[in-house]
């Protein structure tokens, strides 16, 4: 987990969750929220690793409101944070 300090300023601040443990507590993260990754093994000793990549959009109280992915267009990803902004003012 990256951590904040003076060699490291841009560390995500604590309101930003991570998973130190690179065993069980991943590979439960990924089950529950349908996130695919598998880990290749490269000739080299290195691995690669397969992923799907979206951002997960939560409302204040923790909840899946949606997600941004990379196919969506820049214009797709502004009306989906505007609209989970708005939501988050009621």
């Amino acid at each position: 987990m990256w951590r904040r300090s003076a060699r490291n300023p841009a560390a995500p601040r604590r309101s930003i969750s991570s998973i130190d443990d690179a065993g069980q507590q991943i590979a439960a993260a990924a089950k529950g929220w349908n996130a695919f990754h598998n880990k290749i093994p490269e000739g080299d000793g290195s691995h690669t690793v397969v992923h799907s990549a979206y951002v997960y959009l939560m409302d204040r109280n923790k909840r899946l409101t949606g997600t941004m992915g990379f196919q969506d267009t820049e214009d797709e990803q502004v009306a989906k944070l505007k609209a989970l902004i708005e939501g988050s003012r009621q």
